[in-house]
């Protein structure tokens, strides 16, 4: 593999400085804190007070999982970052949000899903609740029920209890109390709900009965309709399939096919519909969790190529997809790897792939755990495209008195590879973490400029524990959208040159 050149300089101090990024000007245009509050979950951008700027809508969570918080779920101003409203939480909200106007109001409505069986619709106006599919009933047992699992990214469906509305796909799974080594879990499901009203149409359990972490994702044809999903996690084996939706609407997902066999580990990453044959079919590039990603034909769901990392590489995110090679007109992949063993990750590793012959080139190895996945954005002067992703670092600092070793210290920094010309660039270092939130880039004021949304959870030495998170809305000028959210535009996870 070629290993471009490393122009990171390793020594950028800890202050977030405006800079000149390949003639570009960057700025904050706003900053907000929340205390005892953390994120996993990725940003989304929607209207909300009808204002003409995108505001945002995420999910988050207190000081550790299980806790209750105020902040589940929150909306705030797109100009100024002032909170719209908050909506409670019994445990942390780490799905994205869909949006539909389910009351008719003309305001875009929120559908968002979470840990402890949380799945809540919410009134985009001020946050008030439209549905719930299970309430805060003290007589469920939310820890120890392995009935009651997660609710990961939903997806809008067509109407399928003629009610007018659109309905929800989403994926239910994780028993997050199981220890790594505890192989018998609960098995996890695709599930379909009415968006109207919460009420469940159907649940659908894994056909190797593995669990899920997996969002759906939805490929409508004009005569069928395929769902792709996946099984498996960290320490359990599982396998990525197909269906279609009406396999789906049976409750027993009996004609699936198996496209991809995980031997050790599942899959963790949605998918990524993309045409890499031009033959106008999406085919499917997909990450499976023991560093291994792979091509597959959409017409005959034969592998295209795979790249294969072998044993100590994992990840959570998804592939990117942009022009990197400048070798043909086919979408190259920017992914990137942890190395180590969950949850010991402890380094990564960045390879762009070619997206025609599969053969990868090492861009570099920056950061360390991290679920978040890149954006990719086109330059509007050189038409180049730059990934953006958010890196995790650690450093030992001063002995500890409580343990009498070195203090572990983490940073969180944005960076941007420039494959083009074989460069990284720092945007800004912050103390803290960001380990699976995705940057989201819209422009929020319909201005010609992106606004780039980081979000740090501000804790030094761990990461799953948060005392306190900032979101900021930075401007950059010079670029404009190309793969800006997690799951790509609209959240979807279909890519449209």
């Amino acid at each position: 593999m070629y290993r471009l050149r490393n122009l990171f300089d390793r020594d950028f101090n800890l202050l977030f400085l405006p800079i000149l990024l390949m003639g570009c000007q960057s700025t904050i245009e706003w900053k907000v804190d929340f205390a005892n509050t953390g994120t996993y979950a990725s940003p989304r951008a929607i209207d909300l007070n009808q204002d003409q700027v995108l505001d945002l809508v995420i999910g988050a969570g207190g000081r550790v999982e299980w806790d209750s918080t105020p902040n589940g779920v929150l909306a705030l101003d797109g100009k100024n970052g002032k909170l719209l409203w908050q909506k409670d939480a019994r445990n942390q909200i780490i799905g994205c949000p869909v949006f539909t106007d389910l009351n008719e109001d003309q305001v875009p409505d929120v559908i968002i899903g979470g840990r402890s069986a949380q799945l809540i619709a919410l009134d985009g106006h001020d946050g008030t609740l439209i549905w719930e599919y299970l309430a805060n009933d003290p007589s469920l047992d939310f820890k120890n029920d392995t009935s009651l699992l997660n609710f990961f990214n939903p997806q809008l469906i067509d109407d399928q209890n003629q009610d007018g509305f659109q309905d929800i796909l989403i994926a239910y799974g994780g028993f997050v109390k199981a220890k790594p080594w505890e192989t018998i879990r609960p098995s996890g499901y695709l599930m379909i709900f009415s968006a109207l009203d919460g009420k469940l149409i159907t649940k659908a359990p894994m056909p190797d009965g593995k669990e899920t972490y997996m969002s759906p994702v939805v490929d409508k044809r004009p005569t069928e309709t395929l769902v792709y999903f996946g099984s498996g996690g960290e320490t359990i084996a599982g396998n990525f399939y197909v269906t279609r939706l009406e396999d789906v609407l049976d409750g027993t997902i009996n004609e699936h096919q198996l496209l991809i066999h995980g031997t050790e580990k599942g899959f963790i990453a949605p998918p990524l519909l993309i045409d890499i044959t031009n033959d106008k079919i999406p085919d499917v590039v997909v990450n499976a969790y023991q560093g291994k990603t792979t091509a597959i034909d959409g017409a005959d769901r034969k592998i295209i190529w795979q790249v294969a990392l072998g044993e100590g590489y994992e990840t959570h995110s998804q592939p990117a997809p942009g022009y990197f090679s400048g070798n043909d007109s086919i979408v190259d992949f920017f992914v990137n790897y942890g190395q180590g063993v969950w949850p010991e990750v402890k380094s990564s590793l960045q390879l762009i792939i070619d997206g025609k012959t599969g053969h990868s080139f090492r861009v570099d190895s920056l950061g360390s755990l991290q679920y978040g996945s890149p954006i990719v954005l086109e330059n509007t002067t050189t038409s180049s495209n730059h990934v953006f992703l958010l890196v995790n670092e650690i450093t030992e600092t001063k002995f500890s008195p409580e343990s009498g070793r070195p203090q572990k210290e983490f940073t969180n920094s944005l960076l941007v590879f420039t494959p083009q010309n074989n460069s990284v660039k720092k945007m800004h270092t912050l103390v803290g973490t960001n380990v699976g939130s995705t940057l989201l880039a819209e422009d929020l004021d319909q201005n010609g400029e992106l606004e780039i949304i980081c979000i740090n959870n501000q804790n030094p030495y761990d990461p799953f524990i948060f005392s306190g998170m900032q979101i900021r809305c930075i401007t950059l000028r010079g670029y404009e959208s190309h793969w800006n959210q997690y799951m790509g535009p609209q959240g979807k996870s279909i890519y449209r040159d």
